[in-house]
């Protein structure tokens, strides 16, 4: 994403008080991990090694991880709030 993290995770935590979903973050590091019931979100600076050809930057890595109707809501909940962001 051609976010900074910060920001990235401010947006995934509108997202979640928006859902009403009981969430457990976690910071580990450089990353958020963030624990909803189902699902799994990881928001981290893209490796440097993945960043070879930047158009945006800074840019982060987000990962939901999970099956089932959480992580799939969760998808789509948040590819809406970053596609309003960015027009």
């Amino acid at each position: 994403m051609g976010f900074p993290p910060a920001e990235v995770a401010a947006g995934v935590a509108r997202v979640l008080a928006d859902s009403d979903l009981p969430a457990r973050i976690e910071d580990v590091g450089d990353r958020r991990i963030v624990r909803v019931a189902g699902a799994t979100i990881t928001i981290a600076p893209l490796p440097a090694d993945r960043a070879t050809h930047t158009l945006f930057g800074p840019r982060t890595l987000l990962v939901i991880d999970g099956d089932g109707p959480t992580a799939e809501r969760l998808r789509a909940a948040i590819r809406l709030a970053f596609l309003r962001v960015t027009g």
